[in-house]
């Protein structure tokens, strides 16, 4: 001080808010001289508190896992961990570790782990977290399936192959809802498939999601041709692999049977010569006269007097080698047959009369003049007031009398 190295009064450096001296800046005198005018401290704030390690995880006491894993945490982020095993940290032996910590295979017996905090600072935890476990030197296997009662998924119950169909680790084998869809095992219909509604479409107590054949008819549901469906005959009409029982259109006419008219047999057209709502196909008198098809002698024109004056075996109605006048009044007849509305079935009637009386009298041009007429009303209606079968059937007929007649 003031040039003399022998001076004792050093003076003291003092760092404000408890902070610490970290070094000195010294200022020469002007003269160039050693003396030393001036010296300054440099303070800093520095980290001098270690962290706190604690183990939030791992086992304590027996346990059979030869290589336990721990979790821990530090009391500061950031912080870094060294772990050890049976050993104490020091400054020679400390690995750095992650949380969580799996140790390698340990044998059987008492065993210790540590672990320490190390802060952003290099503070290290003087007194590590430390924790005592035991691995058992037989694992316990309570149910003696060969799998130890710490990995064991039914500890008490022998499953060796540790199933578990709905992986909620519980074994199947003790599990009271194994297939996990809320119903128990004792009261579930399939207790080895998901099926929460419990349908059972048979009733046999079996649900439908495990039922081989669930519609109950004795045909398995793999080969059942209608598998929701009981129909034992297998019936198969229109041979397209889906039964009777559940085909909407067992007859494969391209016609749903809820609109089919002829549900049973094939008539894509729906022909229905007498508008009664069943198809020509399936209908036993199609021409709607009240005799049946089989000993109709004009199955497709009515003709309910059957009248048959050449006793050909065919009737009046659709004999095409009978007199015209004959042929006119038949026609006339069949007019009054179809049920058509009142002034259709007036008009095609007076005109039929008409070419009956040119006819009678000679007047043939007349005659055919008034079936031109008739024949074009009837197209006019087809469809509308006649259905198209009835108006064909009415067509054909006029072309028959025509070349009688000789138009």
């Amino acid at each position: 001080e003031n040039g003399d190295p022998s001076s004792t009064d050093r003076g003291a450096f003092d760092c404000p808010n408890s902070g610490t001296l970290i070094g000195l800046n010294a200022t020469a005198a002007s003269d160039g001289s050693a003396v030393i005018n001036n010296i300054t401290g440099i303070c800093a704030a520095l980290d001098t508190t270690p962290p706190d390690t604690t183990i939030t995880g791992g086992p304590t006491g027996t346990t059979n896992d030869t290589t336990p894993t721990f979790t821990f945490t530090a009391s500061e982020s950031g912080d870094t961990f060294e772990c050890s095993v049976d050993y104490l940290l020091d400054q020679n032996n400390h690995p750095a570790c992650t949380s969580p910590f799996t140790t390698a295979p340990l044998a059987a017996g008492l065993h210790f782990f540590f672990v320490r905090a190390v802060d952003a600072a290099g503070n290290v935890d003087k007194s590590p977290a430390v924790r005592s476990f035991t691995i058992a030197s037989t694992p316990t296997d309570t149910d003696h399936d060969g799998v130890p009662d710490a990995t064991d998924n039914c500890a008490s119950v022998a499953n060796p192959d540790q199933a578990d169909q709905d992986g909620d680790g519980r074994g199947d084998a003790c599990d009271t809802d194994r297939d996990g869809d809320t119903i128990a095992n004792a009261v579930d219909n399939c207790p080895d498939a998901v099926n929460t509604d419990q349908a059972d479409l048979d009733g046999d107590g079996k649900g439908d999601v495990c039922d081989p054949d669930r519609d109950g008819d004795t045909i398995a549901n793999t080969t059942d041709n209608c598998p929701d469906v009981a129909n034992p005959t297998q019936s198969d009409q229109d041979h397209d692999g889906l039964g009777d029982a559940c085909d909407v259109d067992r007859d494969g006419d391209g016609v749903s049977d809820a609109s089919d008219n002829c549900v049973s047999v094939a008539n894509p057209s729906q022909a229905d010569l007498d508008a009664d709502g069943i198809g020509d196909a399936c209908d036993t008198d199609r021409d709607g006269d009240t005799v049946t098809n089989t000993i109709d002698n004009c199955p497709s024109v009515a003709n309910t007097d059957q009248a048959d004056w050449d006793h050909d075996g065919l009737g009046d109605a659709c004999d095409p080698d009978r007199p015209p006048a004959q042929q006119l009044l038949t026609l006339t007849q069949t007019i009054a047959a179809l049920g058509l509305p009142g002034g259709t079935a007036n008009s095609l009637t007076k005109k039929l009369q008409s070419a009956l009386a040119a006819y009678n009298s000679g007047d043939i041009a007349g005659a055919c003049t008034t079936l031109v007429s008739f024949t074009e009303e009837v197209r006019a209606q087809s469809g509308k007031k006649i259905t198209t079968a009835a108006a064909n059937s009415l067509l054909t007929n006029a072309q028959t009398i025509k070349q009688s007649i000789g138009c």
